[in-house]
């Protein structure tokens, strides 16, 4: 592709197809390519595609804004509305607050308008002449259970172009990905999921008929590997189970053991009240108001408001309200009348999914004890995607975990209360290490640092796909020169779908590093194979720890160094990890642990200390999970609630 040079013209990539789509389009637009343009990729990748074409681009990475505006900022701005007393007000139904449901929703899409806005306006502040912003729409469709804005969240690019296009006096020119045709997948998918329900209602009514009641009933939203732990400490066990695809987990024997139900809130049909005709009315004209342009602050980043953008958005959680949620409260309250649980387990109440948060609330409002057990090393500090809570008792980690979340509550206005009672998935590790403490590791002939690769999606949770480069180039530099080192890297579950990239990106990297990629072994296994634990922010960080590995949390992204600085604090202040935020830090503090075993030593033992100081990670979390819910099942509440733990 012969390429003129214009900065008139600025063309933004983010998908490997959309090179396919250019040529095309420059076909189509000989003007364009007569006139010329500045290609400006917004993902690796794409990079990575146009060398090896000798397209020549400017790197998006040169515009990208480095620090956690997307996080902090969304959530402000969706709290500006959400959390309003207007919005309090009317959007309520039923003692449920459609607030609470929708705000992450919307914070998730809002923190990805605002990621790419900062960049685009980052590319217009260096080419100033750019009259024209060409974009081309993403090829993946919408996932078939996906929430109502996650087509939006998909398109992000698009909407935030159009709009500071828009709003800065220029031509917005969106490139239509082809069609695709949905119609047999989609027309397949819904008859598995009828064929698939129909095998659940029989499962169901021969379970409720040969199965006498038991005296414990739970109804629990999680999946089976996080709770199969605490259940079978569980006499006289019961359970309604929310997620149905969760039976082929459990398997037949405890499906029946348990008397368990794989029910949905849909199956507990109601009727329409007085109360839902007027909370109906009362959400469709605001609707309405919205659709006149009234009602929102202006939503002003850099100068340019991104009303119009975010206003669509919200239409579209109001129109989900009317059509879908408000029912779901009517058949959430059916379903607890039906079941009358003595208490509910939820996986996360704060999610996109948005049945934890109304059987959270729900279950509050009967006075049925809710319980939802961290389940990960979690951020909680300003613009977390998960610290509004829902349910009126947390199930945390330790005692740190607790003080950062009673510092939460007055934050954000949440009432739940934090109970210390470790990590069920945990419990391995503490008996793991028990039969390991006699046991000495054989000397390696290299000293090993195992890497956990953070996210790799464009615009992921945290890091982008450069943020996922410089992580490991981080590495890479500084082990290069250090001798008799190897590292072993083992990808993040679910970041399959750009496997063959990260493998590619790994291998030009690691070109002067001895390294081997391991998928197949747990981590368990591979901390036994590892002399030092290199670490995003993660919850690895803590099973290394209980490992007795010595850690270095590796954090030079800005959005990882907001974060890491709010939670790990502590931990570094007690020298039980090693915090490296720059990469001259991680040099120095990798060249330390690879030369000197007793600083690896003595940095696992005070990780250890630290860990037994703050957490429960004592082998017994399952026991204390299994004593809560007979608490709750005896109509009691926790015993010791001012000091928010569960003694074993």
């Amino acid at each position: 592709m012969l390429q003129k040079q214009n900065e008139r013209n600025i063309v933004f990539l983010t998908e490997l197809k959309h090179i396919d789509m250019l040529d095309a389009f420059l076909k189509e637009h000989t003007s364009i390519l007569e006139e010329g343009f500045v290609l400006i990729p917004l993902d690796l990748e794409v990079e990575y595609a146009l060398k090896g074409k000798n397209i020549p681009f400017l790197s998006g990475s040169a515009y990208r804004t480095r620090d956690a505006a997307s996080m902090t900022l969304s959530e402000e701005w969706v709290a500006s509305v959400f959390e309003s007393k207007h919005w309090l007000s009317f959007f309520t139904y039923r003692g449920v607050s459609l607030s609470k449901v929708y705000f992450l929703t919307l914070q998730w899409y809002i923190s990805h308008v605002i990621y790419y806005a900062e960049t685009i306006t980052n590319v217009l502040a260096a080419h100033p002449k750019a009259a024209r912003l060409i974009v081309f729409s993403p090829l993946s469709g919408d996932p078939p259970l996906g929430g109502v804005l996650s087509g939006m969240t998909i398109r992000a690019i698009v909407g935030a172009v159009e709009c500071i296009a828009k709003e800065s006096g220029r031509e917005a020119v969106v490139v239509l990905a082809p069609p695709v045709t949905q119609s047999t997948s989609m027309r397949t998918f819904a008859f598995k999921r009828t064929l698939f329900g129909m095998g659940i209602g029989i499962l169901n009514t021969l379970v409720t008929i040969f199965r006498r009641p038991r005296r414990i009933r739970v109804i629990i939203s999680d999946y089976w590997k996080n709770i199969e732990p605490y259940v079978h400490k569980l006499d006289s066990f019961e359970i309604a189970l929310i997620d149905r695809k969760e039976a082929f987990k459990a398997g037949f024997a405890n499906i029946w053991k348990f008397r368990m139900r794989f029910l949905h809130i849909d199956a507990f049909p109601s009727k329409a009240s007085s109360e839902y005709v007027r909370t109906h009315e009362r959400i469709a004209k605001e609707l309405e108001s919205l659709g006149k342009g009234s009602g929102l602050p202006p939503f002003e980043f850099r100068s340019i408001s991104m009303r119009a953008l975010i206003s669509r958005a919200i239409e579209l959680i109001l129109k989900e309200v009317l059509t879908k949620r408000l029912k779901d409260i009517d058949d959430a309250y059916a379903m607890f009348e039906r079941i009358d649980p003595h208490a509910i387990l939820l996986r996360a109440t704060s999610s996109l999914q948005t049945h934890f948060i109304i059987l959270a609330q729900v279950a509050r409002n009967l006075g049925v004890p809710s319980l939802e057990a961290q389940h990960g090393l979690l951020y909680h500090g300003p613009g977390s995607y998960t610290r509004r809570y829902s349910t009126e008792y947390v199930g945390v980690y330790g005692t740190l975990t607790q003080r950062e979340m009673e510092e939460m509550k007055a934050a954000v206005g949440i009432r739940c209360t934090p109970i210390v009672v470790g990590s069920p998935r945990f419990d391995v590790y503490a008996a793991a290490q028990d039969a390991s403490e006699n046991v000495s590791e054989p000397p390696r002939e290299k000293v090993s640092f195992l890497c956990i690769a953070p996210s790799n999606d464009p615009t992921g949770e945290v890091t982008d796909s450069y943020a996922y480069e410089e992580f490991f180039s981080t590495i890479a530099s500084a082990l290069k020169n250090i001798p008799n080192v190897e590292v072993i890297i083992k990808f993040r579950p679910g970041t399959t779908r750009r496997d063959s990239f990260s493998r590619q990106l790994i291998a030009n990297i690691f070109s002067d590093v001895p390294y081997r990629i391991v998928q197949t072994k747990s981590l368990h296994q591979l901390f036994a194979e590892t002399d030092v634990v290199i670490s995003c922010y993660s919850t690895v960080v803590v099973e290394a720890m209980q490992c007795h590995k010595p850690v270095i949390l590796l954090a030079v992204d800005p959005t990882e160094s907001f974060m890491g600085l709010h939670h790990f604090a502590p931990y570094v202040e007690s020298q039980a990890i090693r915090l490296a935020t720059t990469k001259e830090d991680f040099s120095t503090i990798a060249k330390e642990l690879a030369t000197n075993s007793d600083a690896r030593a003595k940095l696992a033992a005070q990780g250890a200390a630290f860990l037994e100081r703050e957490y429960a990670f004592d082998g017994h979390s399952s026991d204390r999970i299994a004593e809560l819910i007979r608490t709750f099942a005896d109509h009691k509440r926790p015993e010791n609630i001012g000091s928010g733990s569960m003694q074993k």
